[in-house]
């Protein structure tokens, strides 16, 4: 599964660039000795966040990650180690659309990959329109693609969260700052990003939304402007808790190996 939007960006920008190449507090008691009483103490807006982030105990769930430039939609079955990643994007120059779609399930992993739009090109693969069982030693891009299952929190959102500082404006809707000025940041945006928002990076201003079931529906982050990138929102949406589609491995008449320019393709 990729885990974040900038793996799976860079992983999109090379199969494009690659098909482009190929198309052309508590009260005390009375008393002043007496010991304090018992009180409950306030839920930490911190702690909450992060329980709320999708893990082994969520139902399935369907996903959407967002940045300036790439959309990722998917589902996630966490009882069963399954997830399903989809993603499109526009190669401008050329006017075809890519369509990609990983599959994954405990250890396994499978791609389908379509080209639309492509009147009057020549030169794209010709691939099957079945799953492809992808072997993870064909693969030179371990972070870019997903070979197996790694978790229900497909956006990192824990680690990220770890270095937040979170008050909570309302019922179930928290705001603060995120540092994503470390490790954590490339989760979000490249590291030539990073650099170009400098110190800004360590205090960005996010939202969060929990439904009354304590249960993560939104985390978004502003980013500001940095060069020829426009200011814009880095968003992770959940939602179908319990409804959303199965994930599973697919029909044995519904996949194939994957060929040889699957992977010349993938691994561009």
């Amino acid at each position: 599964m990729i885990h974040t939007l900038r793996r799976a960006t860079v992983t999109v920008a090379a199969v494009t660039a690659a098909a482009g190449l190929l198309a052309g507090c508590g009260q005390d008691t009375a008393g002043s000795e007496a010991a304090p009483a018992a009180t409950t103490a306030a839920p930490n807006p911190k702690e909450t966040l992060l329980a709320a982030v999708p893990d082994e105990t969520r139902p399935g769930f369907s996903y959407t990650i967002k940045d300036w430039e790439t959309t990722l939609t998917g589902e996630v079955a966490p009882t069963t180690k399954a997830t399903h990643l989809r993603m499109e994007i526009k190669e401008e120059s050329l006017g075809f659309t890519m369509h990609m779609a990983y599959l994954t399930v405990d250890k396994q992993s499978w791609t389908k990959i379509t080209f639309t739009e492509t009147k009057g090109l020549t030169g794209l693969p010709k691939l099957p329109a079945k799953w492809m069982l992808l072997d993870p030693a064909k693969l030179t891009d371990a972070e870019g693609v997903p070979t197996e299952y790694t978790g229900a929190d497909v956006a990192d959102l824990k680690p990220l969260l770890a270095n937040t500082t979170i008050t909570e404006s309302a019922a179930g809707k928290y705001a603060g700052t995120v540092d994503l000025s470390g490790a954590a940041g490339t989760n979000i945006f490249s590291e030539e990003t990073a650099a170009g928002i400098g110190e800004a990076a360590k205090t960005l201003p996010f939202q969060a939304t929990v439904d009354a079931e304590g249960r993560l529906t939104s985390f978004l982050v502003n980013v500001p402007t940095v060069g020829k990138t426009k200011a814009y929102d880095y968003s992770v949406t959940y939602a179908d808790y319990g409804t959303a589609p199965a994930v599973a491995v697919p029909a044995a008449a519904d996949a194939v190996a994957a060929p040889a320019a699957a992977y010349e393709l993938i691994n561009s």
